[in-house]
Parts: C-alpha cells; structure tokens; sequence
C-alpha cells in the first residue's frame, strides 16, 4: 500500500519581549507599559501592535502607545507584566491564567490575545486559540505570522474555506510567504480544488525548493496518482537531504507503484543502507519487484532480511515458504510453513493453505 504523504505546515509560534517602566513620562506611577512588540520568530517581522505601550527588546523600538496606562489600572498594569514575565519563563499555565484575565478586562489588547493564543498553539489547543485569533485579527493585528496561524487553526478546525481566505489575504500582501503558500495548497485540496492545490505546489517547489515543499508536492502527486512524478519530486527532496532514510523508501515506493522496477530497487537499497525506520516495508517490496521479475533467490534474500526484522508476521513466512518450495528447498519451507501454522494467522485462507502445503511435504517421501 502506498504511503501518501499529507501536506503538511508550520505554525509560525510570535515571540514576544518586554522592557519594564518603573515611571512612565508624564510621572504616574509604575505599570504604565509593559507589552513586546509581536514578531514572528522565524522571519523576525514585526507584528501590527495596537494600543499598546511596547517596546522590542532587541531593537529598543517604541511601538505605538499605552495600553496598560490607558486603562488606568495598576492591577491590570501589574497582571500583565507577570503574565509576560511568566510567558517568557515558559511557565505557560500560570501565564496563560493570567492573560484570561487581561483579555477580560481589556478586550482589546492585541498582544496578550496573541500571547494567549501561542501558548494554545504550542498545546495543540486550536479551539481555545481560534477566538484570541480571530480577535486580535479584527483588532488590527494583520501580520503574516499571525494570519497564516488563523488559517491553520482553520483548517485543524474543518474549515478550509475561511482558511483560503486567510492564506490569500497573506499572499495578497507578501506573495513570497512560504507557509501561506503551503496552506493554501492544502486549503484548496481540503475544499475539492485538487488540481489548483497541485499547481500551487508545483509553483512553491519551484520557486522555492526545500525538502518540506518537495515531499508536500509528492503527496499531492501520489494522490493524483501521478507516482512517476512523486517519485522524481521524493528524489530532489533526497538530493538537498542526502541523509535523511525515509526519503529515498518514499521515492523507491513510488517508482515501483509506476512501474519503473529498476529505479524503485536502486532507491529501496539506498533506504535499507541509510537504515530507514521502513526496514520491514522495504525488504518486502524488494522481494515483490523480485519475484515479480522472476529473480527467485533475490526474493528469497529479501524475505528473510524481512522475517528478521518481524519474525512474527506469518504473511512473511507463507511467501517465504512458496518461494522455497518452488526452489526445491524442502526443509527450508517446512520450516517456513510450521512457522505459519504456529503464529495462527487471522487469514483463514492462509492458514489452510500453510497446512495443507506443510502436510504434502511432510508426506513426500525423502523430503
């Protein structure tokens, strides 16, 4: 069975700074400011901040203008710095307590909706972040990171067509966004829009070529049926990984679903040599093209390469078996079918088949 690759995404987690105020300048009291400036952390672009008194720690920048002195709370001044204090401690569910009550009380705080919502995503809790999302979004807060977040947590949510508008709507803007692009590929295959999903692939592969965007492409292929071409994709995925084990299994798995025998056994060998975690799959689809080529003793070879890796899969055992017998390798296939008969397989067929060859062996004179 083939093993398609699904497309897959990045989330693009905001990092968040902070510069604490004991006075702010108009001589109020502490707690004035205390909010980071929004950048994605891959790219370092900084986010669309509003209402809020922040600054980027790394640059020193003042970011719009005060949120936390405007609301003229020293409590909520108070529990927003601990909050962030928490945040960049890692220690999230205190932080994540914390900014509930912020956002409660001050509805539109952009930062401590996005600061809320990373700590969803790096939990995997896409219905809690999908609101703080949504929210900071119709706040003001139109940077790439944060949009190309909302359109994944669409999609985790089943709703690929609000996801398109997203990922659009980031293109629109930056059309060079990688993770837009990605997203939406997948949005457009998730709404029936296979073949648009295809050329948006092609065109990402193409204009940037990385291993994720090549592997995302074979799997839109292998879906389309195109096994020749995933196969081809899965290589260039190798050829910028050369160490990476699975890829040259997944090209070598596509290459033999199209036929292209040759090209498939090239490309399962150099897996098993890389030691791909398909040990087992790769050895049995060897042993297939093998026999499939009438090269009975390489089949052979490849069968018990598979029977060491799981020596309790009785299919393994039964080929094994037929294949030996046909060699005139009695013992060998006695052995190969008791083996069958004791593992009890769930394949009824399989079973009688086992016994009866089994039997016919053990009754042939001078075998």
């Amino acid at each position: 069975m083939t093993m398609i690759k699904p497309i897959s995404i990045a989330l693009a987690l905001l990092a968040f700074s902070t510069a604490a105020h004991a006075q702010n300048t108009s001589g109020q009291g502490s707690g004035g400011v205390v909010t980071g400036a929004a950048q994605d952390a891959a790219t370092g672009k900084t986010a669309s901040v509003t209402g809020t008194s922040a600054a980027d720690a790394s640059s020193g920048t003042n970011v719009t203008a005060g949120a936390a002195a405007s609301h003229g709370s020293s409590a909520y001044a108070e529990m927003y710095n601990q909050a962030i204090g928490d945040y960049n401690s890692h220690n999230y569910n205190a932080a994540a307590k914390e900014l509930r009550s912020v956002v409660k009380k001050a509805p539109n705080e952009i930062n401590a909706r996005l600061m809320l919502s990373n700590i969803y995503l790096s939990q995997k809790n896409y219905a809690d972040a999908l609101p703080q999302l949504e929210a900071a979004v119709k706040q003001g807060a139109n940077d790439p990171a944060t949009r190309d977040n909302l359109g994944e947590v669409y999609l985790q949510q089943n709703r690929p067509a609000d996801a398109l508008a997203q990922f659009k709507a980031v293109l629109a803007r930056t059309p060079k966004d990688e993770t837009a692009a990605q997203g939406l590929a997948l949005a457009l295959s998730q709404t029936g829009n296979s073949g648009d999903a295809l050329a948006a692939l092609q065109k990402l592969a193409a204009d940037k070529p990385s291993v994720a965007n090549y592997e995302n492409l074979a799997g839109a292929l292998q879906k389309a049926g195109k096994n020749a071409d995933a196969a081809q994709a899965f290589q260039r995925a190798a050829a910028l990984a050369p160490t990476n084990p699975d890829l040259p299994f997944y090209a070598g798995e596509s290459y033999a679903q199209s036929g292209s025998n040759d090209k498939a056994i090239v490309a399962l060998t150099q897996a098993l040599a890389l030691k791909t975690q398909y040990q087992f799959p790769a050895h049995m689809l060897l042993a297939q093209i093998y026999s499939g080529s009438g090269v009975r003793d390489k089949a052979i070879e490849q069968l018990k390469a598979a029977a060491l890796v799981q020596p309790s899969d009785p299919t393994t055992w039964f080929n094994l078996g037929v294949l030996q017998q046909q060699a005139g390798q009695t013992e060998d296939a006695k052995q190969d079918f008791g083996k069958v008969v004791a593992l009890k397989p769930t394949d009824a067929g399989m079973l009688k088949q086992a016994q009866q060859s089994l039997a016919a062996l053990q009754a042939t004179p001078g075998k």
